[in-house]
């Protein structure tokens, strides 16, 4: 017999145009042959992603504290902590204090042990004379600037330059007060929420004051010393009558 290549032909295209048919009766080939042809044939391909709203951004909560106002007849118990330098207990009592004299300018404390201590109007400073004692080693000093420098903020610091006076050779310092944080401090006196006031001595003397100011009590219920040259202290609030 001789081969036909005409018949041979006739039968392959009949075995090509079966498998078409069949591919693309099933619903796969269908879908891919559709999207193949949709991406082949457009002309400006769009890309959807999917994005998250973007939040406004929030200005920071700034934080004042305005000038207290103490009671005249404000009563108050403070516990005292001195501290070796491995944060062993040296020494430690509670002393009760009272106001004696208070005034635009300045507010006099006298304590159930026959100490003084006389401070400006703003509480974040050291004291302006003093009984000395383990816990306050200067007897005198002087505000070389203004003192009250309310309202005390979180966003810049206010400063105020003071000399010791009861050493003839002493430096003048500056001394810078910041609102930190506000927390509730749990004292041994109560739980009461607070602002935290940093101040920083530089200059003259090196060292870090922080207050816990409570406006319940118009006055600050805690505060820590470290620096100074001088041991460890921390002074917290036992109780309070106005």
């Amino acid at each position: 017999m001789g081969f036909n290549s005409g018949k041979v032909i006739g039968i392959t295209l009949g075995l090509i145009v079966a498998g078409l048919i069949y591919a693309l009766t099933q619903k796969e080939m269908i879908e891919a042959v559709s999207l193949w042809l949709g991406e082949a044939l457009s002309q400006n391909k769009i890309q959807v992603t999917e994005s998250k709203p973007v939040e406004p951004v929030q200005a920071p909560l700034i934080l004042y504290i305005e000038k207290p106002a103490l009671k005249p007849s404000a009563r108050f118990a403070f516990h005292y902590k001195l501290y070796a330098k491995n944060d062993l207990v040296l020494y430690a009592e509670t002393v009760n204090w009272k106001i004696v004299s208070i005034d635009e300018q300045q507010v006099t404390w006298e304590s159930d042990t026959n100490w003084l201590e006389a401070y400006s109007r703003n509480p974040f400073l050291p004291p302006l004379t003093a009984t000395e004692t383990l816990y306050q080693t200067t007897a005198r000093r002087d505000y070389l600037t203004a003192a009250d420098v309310f309202p005390i903020s979180s966003s810049e610091p206010k400063a105020v330059r003071i000399q010791d006076r009861t050493v003839a050779d002493s430096r003048p310092y500056t001394w810078s007060c910041l609102v930190t944080g506000q927390e509730t401090l749990s004292s041994m006196g109560g739980e009461f929420p607070v602002e935290v006031v940093t101040c920083v001595a530089r200059e003259g003397k090196i060292g870090t004051e922080t207050f816990k100011y409570s406006k319940r009590h118009g006055h600050w219920i805690y505060r820590e010393r470290s620096g100074f040259d001088l041991p460890r202290l921390t002074v917290e609030l036992v109780s309070y009558q106005d």
